[in-house]
């Protein structure tokens, strides 16, 4: 049993459970873990950033994951690893070498590689695979756990 004195410690964790918005329900929707492994020339691509674009009339929301150095990549819409909304994206794959940091943005996680910048950033990938209006990559994030195989060419 607790006595009175000591009951005022745990109000405060009590009323951390009632505050609207804690846990999932973040308004985003329910979103379902996504992973997988990128290769390139059937080797795992150790660097750079894969991105879940919404396709057409898809109502997802962006989702990226960083590349490890074994080609393996959780998505994150909200929250590290919290996975990606059930629909169809395109998915662009960008690994360079120099500083992308300094790249301007055509949207959330999506640096603009042009002319201008090829000569301070090398492209690992053909780029192709950078941009989403010109990626022949498609997947479907289904309202289940995904994992992805998702291996590039020439």
């Amino acid at each position: 049993m607790f006595s009175r004195s000591r009951s005022w410690v745990w109000l405060p964790a009590i009323g951390l459970l009632a505050i609207p918005g804690c846990g999932e329900d973040d308004g985003i929707g329910h979103r379902f873990r996504a992973y997988g492994v990128v290769t390139y020339k059937g080797k795992p691509l150790p660097k750079g950033t894969v991105t879940f674009v919404p396709d057409g009339g898809s109502d997802g929301r962006v989702a990226t994951g960083e590349l490890a150095e074994d080609g393996s990549f959780t998505l994150t819409t909200h929250v590290t690893g919290d996975g990606a909304l059930a629909g169809k994206y395109r998915v662009t794959v960008l690994s360079t070498e120099g500083d992308r940091s300094k790249l301007p943005r055509v949207g959330p996680g999506i640096p603009l590689i042009d002319r201008k910048h090829r000569p301070v950033i090398k492209e690992l990938v053909p780029s192709k695979y950078c941009n989403p209006s010109t990626t022949p990559l498609r997947e479907e994030v289904k309202p289940q756990t995904n994992r992805y195989e998702i291996k590039l060419d020439d």
